[in-house]
């Protein structure tokens, strides 16, 4: 019957969801954060994270001209706070996902 098929279909889906698929993609997903050790996460929720990385990367890919990385002051004067044990734990987050890099000047998008 066709319902059988739709739910079967799904549950392909849903399949293919919880392999290792996800960690080609360089991608913040809840599935890939809920990954992370605890140790890394710290108390850091998925939405503070996906927030954080939003604004990180607006901020990195609206430079005009050359991209440099984005000193922490200026994430900071732009909502993401950076600093304190939740922030590192944000950064430390971000740079195991691969999503960012940071050096002294500053973060950069990967």
């Amino acid at each position: 019957s066709h319902n059988e098929n739709i739910s079967s279909m799904f549950e392909q889906n849903m399949n293919v969801n919880n392999n290792e698929y996800e960690d080609d993609t360089n991608d913040l997903t809840e599935g890939r954060f809920n990954k992370l050790p605890q140790s890394t996460k710290q108390r850091v929720t998925y939405i503070q994270l996906d927030e954080s990385y939003q604004l990180i990367q607006s901020l990195y890919y609206n430079q005009k001209g050359k991209k440099k990385p984005i000193a922490i002051k200026t994430l900071a004067n732009n909502g993401v706070k950076l600093t304190g044990q939740t922030g590192t734990a944000i950064i430390n987050c971000l740079r195991s996902l691969k999503l960012i890099q940071t050096s002294k000047q500053g973060i950069s998008c990967v």
